[in-house]
């Protein structure tokens, strides 16, 4: 039996890591994928985890600080 796929998923992906996760997810479970483009690009330092006062780490520490979203795109870009 064909399986019915309902939903959507979305991903933000900047080293496309989390990108091709999402594509596997949204073969198995989604209809579409959407991407979502932050209105500020992240830097290699803005990513840095292991940074206290990095991008990355504002983001996940306050939801203040979470990024502005500019544009989706379906499917996920070949990087």
């Amino acid at each position: 039996m064909e399986q019915i796929k309902t939903g959507i998923l979305g991903a933000g992906s900047r080293k496309n890591t989390c990108g091709k996760l999402a594509e596997s997810l949204a073969d198995r479970l989604a209809d579409d994928i959407y991407g979502i483009v932050p209105q500020e690009p992240y830097t290699p330092g803005g990513l840095n985890y292991n940074d206290g006062s990095s991008r990355s780490t504002a983001e996940m520490d306050d939801a203040s600080c979470r990024l502005a979203i500019v544009g989706i795109w379906i499917e996920m870009p070949a990087l």
